[in-house]
């Protein structure tokens, strides 16, 4: 905004004069005309500016930051610790929460503001919680060791028992989440993660979790679809994030679907694996090149290796096999395995050319079976 006023300040100044020269110096048709003049050019320039503007500058009806907020808590039951650390999450919630009285069955707390030394002084507010120390430390830190602060692990293993409807997390831990995954597993939930021991996330069964998910992602893209254009809203405003945030939480969908898939311990996965390269095609297909994660390629790579291979039938009732985008790329006269095969081939090569794909364990498994797939091909 300030540099706004000085360019306004700067142009008015310099329309003054100009309208002031004219008036003085009109040759023409004497100051009247000039007076008639500079008001005229002024009102044109307005509307010059109006019309080029006005579309890409009307949000009377945006409610996309509404929305997403909205989305977020959807899915969160009653009675629920909702940790919050990401800011465009914690504004757009606090807002609804605190000013418009949305979900006050939801206890809201922002992770990173806890790790601040004065939130020992705060804990009377959030009367449900139980802090276990003064703020929140890294374990190791100082303030870990003198015993005046807690880690996130202590946090939940504290809270977990207190909330009947679980404990969320919007965003990533600040700190420590390895130490944390050790006893717990942040299992997705809509646009959230859903924080459960370690043994009751093994517990649950592909099934289970998908009767789970479904519901949550359809309370989800009830509310914030369609996601916000992104021809007006361009990467400098805040809906931009919203489709970022959607796309990475649908990542963590399919991510935490294929572990299970691939694992081994269920039969009946082929519905499963093509849920997940679904999921994953529609972040590669609309989600720009940048911010497409080298192991999101992996993995969708490896959901169509195990589909292409598999000898399961396509279950009964599936319409619709492939993600319909990626299928408009090939021969539409080609089985839909054949397809699968090209956008493998096609999908863990954009892999091995990403210079971030190196560092992962898998490059030269995936190089090495790239490399035999095209020594094998007809040239």
């Amino acid at each position: 905004m300030q540099p706004n006023i000085i360019v306004f300040t700067w142009a008015g100044v310099g329309f003054a004069t100009l309208f002031q020269g004219l008036a003085k110096r009109s040759l023409i048709a004497g100051q009247a005309s000039a007076y008639l003049l500079c008001p005229s050019i002024a009102g044109i320039g307005i509307s010059v500016q109006m019309g080029t503007w006005y579309d890409f500058s009307d949000h009377h009806r945006n409610q996309h930051i509404e929305k997403y907020a909205r989305a977020l808590a959807a899915p969160i039951p009653p009675d629920s610790l909702y940790l919050v650390n990401y800011d465009h999450q914690w504004t757009s919630l606090r807002y609804l929460h605190r000013c418009e009285g949305f979900r006050p069955d939801i206890t809201f707390i922002n992770l990173s503001m806890m790790t601040f030394k004065w939130l020992e002084t705060k804990h009377s507010t959030f009367s449900k919680i139980n802090f276990p120390n003064g703020y929140l430390v890294p374990y190791g830190s100082e303030g870990h060791i003198k015993g005046e602060g807690f880690t996130i692990a202590d946090l939940i293993e504290a809270n977990i028992d207190r909330f009947a409807g679980g404990i969320y997390i919007g965003g990533k831990l600040s700190f420590d989440e390895m130490l944390a995954r050790k006893k717990f597993d942040f299992v997705s939930h809509g646009m959230v993660n859903r924080i459960v021991p370690n043994a009751e996330s093994d517990a649950l069964t592909i099934r289970q979790w998908s009767k789970l998910s479904d519901k949550a992602w359809k309370m989800v893209d009830k509310r914030i679809l369609p996601l916000p254009n992104e021809t007006k809203y361009t990467e400098e405003t805040w809906e931009w994030t919203v489709a970022r945030d959607y796309h990475m939480k649908l990542d963590e969908r399919a991510t935490y679907l294929l572990d299970k898939a691939v694992g081994g311990r269920e039969e009946g996965t082929m519905a499963s694996l093509l849920k997940c390269i679904n999921w994953y095609e529609t972040i590669v297909l609309h989600e720009p090149d940048k911010f497409i994660p080298t192991r999101t390629l992996k993995n969708l790579g490896l959901a169509y290796a195990h589909v292409i291979r598999s000898k399961e039938s396509v279950p009964p009732g599936m319409k619709q096999i492939l993600h319909p985008d990626m299928e408009a790329l090939y021969d539409t006269e080609l089985p839909w395995k054949d397809k699968a095969a090209k956008r493998w081939h096609f999908i863990w090569s954009s892999f091995l050319q990403r210079p971030d794909s190196k560092s992962d364990s898998s490059y030269e498994q995936i190089k090495g079976i790239i490399s035999n797939v095209e020594k094998k091909s007809p040239k």
